[in-house]
């Protein structure tokens, strides 16, 4: 499955263009829940990294960040009454995510989750790049479902697809096969090539969508968005990790 980003700067077009698809919603750049009421997967994101990108950016000006956020990271209890308030009014977030800033400790993200998951929230911890083993090891471990997060600002970078190699051969079993389910942060692009349960997009509106326009220009935007989830729906998934040596076998045979 892969969940399409959706946030405050999505136009209503576009949003009512995705009520059959799933979404992604950061609470970075705030919405109405109503507006959400048609979807029928929805998934929290927090938006670290957009607010630690603003964090970074104004640093050192006299502006103040977003009142939800604290030196570049979330607010606990301003996410946690997010996604309360969602559940509280009959509805559920499939899972949400447990990381609250780019650069969070690994004993911080399973406070949160803990936290989280003591209000019945499906909270998921994440494996972060340049993270050690050991902690990738402990949430296979203990967990079913997790998160998978590159911190390449080009996430089709040489380095991301090598550790999401070194990643996949601890959380996959001897056949390949994951042993949890996994979400892959700003990762869609490897949907076809590592056995990820889900991925989303955050730049479908920035690029699939512009690009199509290109294409078609005379047709309408609500017109386009059916064909950018035809994109995103039915591009095949991988259902298993070949390792390095399985693969030497594969071509050699």
């Amino acid at each position: 499955m892969i969940y399409l980003g959706i946030d405050g700067s999505i136009s209503r077009v576009r949003l009512e263009g995705l009520r059959v698809a799933p979404v992604l919603y950061s609470i970075y750049r705030s919405l109405p829940l109503h507006y959400f009421d048609t979807y029928t997967h929805i998934a929290l994101d927090s938006g670290a990294y957009p607010c630690w990108t603003h964090a970074k950016k104004e640093q050192g000006k006299t502006d103040n960040p977003p009142n939800f956020t604290v030196n570049g990271a979330v607010d606990f209890n301003y996410y946690l009454d997010t996604a309360l308030s969602w559940q509280q009014d009959g509805r559920k977030f499939t899972w949400i995510a447990a990381d609250l800033s780019v650069d969070e400790s690994f004993d911080d993200t399973l406070k949160n989750c803990e936290a989280l998951r003591k209000h019945g929230l499906n909270a998921l911890p994440a494996y972060k790049q340049g993270q050690p083993e050991w902690q990738l090891l402990y949430l296979c471990n203990n967990f079913d479902h997790i998160g998978l997060g590159s911190t390449d600002k080009d996430t089709g970078s040489q380095s991301t697809d090598r550790w999401l190699r070194q990643a996949f051969d601890v959380i996959c079993d001897n056949d390949g096969y994951p042993t949890v389910k996994v979400h892959g942060y700003r990762l869609v692009s490897y949907y076809d090539k590592y056995p990820f349960n889900s991925c989303d997009s955050t730049s479908w509106a920035q690029r699939t969508l512009p690009d199509l326009k290109k294409r078609i220009p005379w047709a309408k935007e609500s017109e386009l968005i059916p064909h950018v989830l035809t994109y995103y729906t039915r591009r095949p998934r991988c259902p298993r990790f070949i390792r390095d040596d399985q693969l030497e076998f594969k071509l050699a045979s």
